[in-house]
């Protein structure tokens, strides 16, 4: 279902200091309707490895073959930690998931399809109840939060 915050969810885990002290490597790679195992190759690996960073995004596609990117990847992921984050993947690319390192990276994705090939805890979607207690416990914090803001506030007239 389109709209209902798995980007933002993904991009607050992404961006979370715990997480970054975690993974040593972080790519993040927009998937979209059309994924290239190619591209999905090139895009990960301008980002953990800056030295090929330039190369990556401007060389033609079919200047690297999938085996010598692969091969340039998994040296790169090496004895480190990595995050994938694979953000709005239509269909299941097997050849690409299968030719990232699987002790040490980890990767999360976010799609609005069903994928069954996907051997990934799937997150359900919240139920009516579990809403509204979300909701009920965020309304508080944001009252609270404002009422901070609005006490620092000169309270001098102004005329």
């Amino acid at each position: 279902m389109a709209g209902v915050g798995k980007t933002t969810i993904a991009k607050k885990v992404f961006e979370d200091p715990l997480i970054q002290r975690q993974f040593e490597l972080r790519a993040w790679v927009k998937v979209g309707r059309k994924c290239e195992s190619n591209e999905a190759l090139r895009c990960v690996l301008s980002q953990v490895d800056p030295s090929t960073h330039h190369q990556m995004l401007t060389q033609a596609d079919d200047s690297h073959d999938d085996k010598k990117l692969v091969g340039l990847l998994k040296e790169r992921l090496k004895d480190k930690k990595c995050l994938i984050v694979l953000d709005d993947v239509w269909k299941w690319d097997t050849q690409f998931m299968d030719s990232l390192p699987r002790e040490n990276v980890k990767i999360l994705l976010t799609s609005r399809q069903r994928i069954k090939e996907c051997p990934f805890v799937r997150v359900r979607l919240l139920n009516e109840e579990e809403s509204k207690k979300l909701f009920g416990e965020n309304v508080p914090l944001m009252i609270v939060t404002v009422a901070d803001l609005l006490s620092k506030e000169d309270k001098t007239p102004k005329f």
